[in-house]
């Protein structure tokens, strides 16, 4: 066979943009020594604004059937723009106006990255090597500035205005090997190495982040088939999940005027070692898991500054430990009718130091998510699923168990499919978060209220050559860094 060299270009690879402005109101109580001391009225109009652009290059040479190699070059370009305007309106007991005092947040945040990549491939009978080096630059600038306007008096707020710059850059080289010793043994192994350089600049405080650390990623998989009814998987992996571009970016979204939401600069890396076992007998599947997350990040949480006021960012636990035990059962009770059931129970223990006083919780729970499928008369088919979890943690907070309920319904049309579908059929499925910590002074509660309950119409129809659709290649070099600005 010839060598092939084969380009694609595609600029853009793919834009998404998305906007929205949110209206609410916030009544807050305002008690002193367990007694009303008056009231805050916050009605306040947030609006965001995001846009992504993604370019990608790939060259792809193929030697021959046996090795092939390809490079890709990917530019991201995301902007958001976030203005927020507060309303607060103070009153003594007896609902006496005192004073009224606006609120002006103003957040832009462009972020600038590039992504190199290079992957070698090679493929023998009962071996595959696969090898590649990767790079990414990403340059990211945020200005917030938060103003007061008080009998028309306009003063900026130091607290909260800030101007941050941060550059990084991350390096890594990575080999995995492919091993099929015979029909019934598989073995993968891969090593990684990754380079991380990242600075943070604040215009208030100059370098405040100066970090140069490297890490290896070793990954091992083994896998006995023993008969057609028999198989068993042993696995351990070391992976790495940075904090988002949202998490890191300083912002404030204020709760009430004691309390808001910001990011977090210090934000580390979170390091995790897994380890599992899984059985598989027939269809039925049992595993044992477990996974220590070094620097696990958790999002919201809440601490005291010294000045009284509730803060709420994403934060770096010391560690979260998660011991589980999961098992997944299919039963056909009839060719028509067929139930899937999938049950886990874990054992979580998690060690936050970034209060006072550090904080280590343990809690046991498990949660229950099962479907039922019905092939029903003139090409129907209906799926019921729902899932319920038990109290579990949210970093040091107390998540409250929550369940769903979900319905769908399809009718095939020849090469086209009709779909309804009612996903949180009963609106159940709401976050109730706590945190009592005494020491700190802290008793917070919260609900997060997300649009789940939703119904959807959806038809979809196959055109075109299925052989040309399914040789696109749908991947860029960037899926990781895109992650981030999710």
């Amino acid at each position: 066979m010839l060598p092939r060299i084969g380009f694609k270009v595609m600029v853009p690879e793919s834009i998404f943009e998305r906007s929205w402005e949110n209206f609410a109101s916030a009544d807050i109580l305002q008690p002193v020594n367990g007694k009303p001391n008056g009231t805050v009225e916050m009605p306040y109009q947030n609006y965001d604004d995001w846009t992504l652009l993604v370019g990608n290059v790939n060259i792809s040479h193929i030697f021959n059937d046996r090795r092939r190699l390809s490079m890709d070059l990917d530019r991201i370009r995301f902007t958001q723009y976030q203005p927020a305007d507060y309303n607060q309106r103070f009153f003594e007991p007896g609902y006496v106006f005192v004073n009224e005092i606006d609120l002006i947040s103003r957040k832009n945040t462009p972020i600038d990255t590039w992504v190199g990549k290079l992957d070698y491939v090679l493929t023998r009978e009962k071996f595959s090597l696969e090898a590649g080096a990767k790079a990414s630059v990403s340059e990211l600038r945020n200005d917030i500035l938060v103003e007061s306007v008080e009998d028309g008096i306009i003063t900026v707020d130091s607290e909260f205005s800030s101007h941050a710059e941060m550059t990084e850059r991350i390096g890594a080289v990575y080999t995995s090997v492919n091993i099929n010793a015979s029909q019934k043994i598989a073995l993968k192994m891969g090593l990684r190495y990754e380079h991380t350089l990242t600075d943070i600049n604040t215009l208030e405080e100059g370098n405040v982040i100066d970090r140069n650390f490297g890490n290896f990623f070793p990954s091992i998989f083994f896998q006995n088939t023993i008969n057609p009814s028999n198989s068993y998987v042993f696995s351990y992996s070391r992976r790495i999940t940075r904090p988002s571009f949202f998490q890191i970016a300083p912002f404030v979204l204020f709760v009430d005027p004691n309390s808001f939401t910001s990011g977090n600069v210090n934000l580390l890396p979170s390091m995790t070692d897994a380890l599992k076992a899984e059985y598989r007998y027939r269809s039925v599947l049992f595993s044992l898991q477990y996974s220590h997350d070094k620097n696990s990040i958790s999002i919201f949480q809440p601490k005291v500054s010294d000045g009284g006021k509730v803060i709420n960012t994403a934060e770096n636990m010391d560690f979260r430990k998660n011991y589980s035990a999961n098992i997944s059962v299919p039963f056909n009770i009839t060719d028509w009718w067929s139930w899937q059931v999938n049950i886990s129970a874990n054992r979580i223990r998690v060690k936050a130091d970034f209060l006072s006083e550090p904080v280590d919780i343990t809690i046991s729970n498990f949660s229950l998510n099962g479907s039922q499928k019905f092939t029903l008369p003139h090409q129907f088919t209906a799926e019921i699923s729902g899932i319920y979890q038990s109290k579990q943690l949210f970093g040091i907070m107390e998540m409250r168990a929550f369940g769903g309920l979900d319905f769908g319904l399809e009718k095939k049309i020849q090469d086209s499919r009709l779909r309804l579908s009612f996903t949180d059929m009963f609106d159940s499925n709401k976050i109730y978060i706590s945190a009592s910590i005494p020491e700190e002074n802290l008793n917070t509660r919260g609900v997060l209220d997300f649009e789940t309950r939703i119904v959807r119409i959806t038809y979809s129809s196959s055109f075109g050559n299925r052989k040309m659709k399914l040789n696109r290649r749908n991947t860029t070099g960037s899926e990781e860094e895109q992650r981030r600005f999710q």
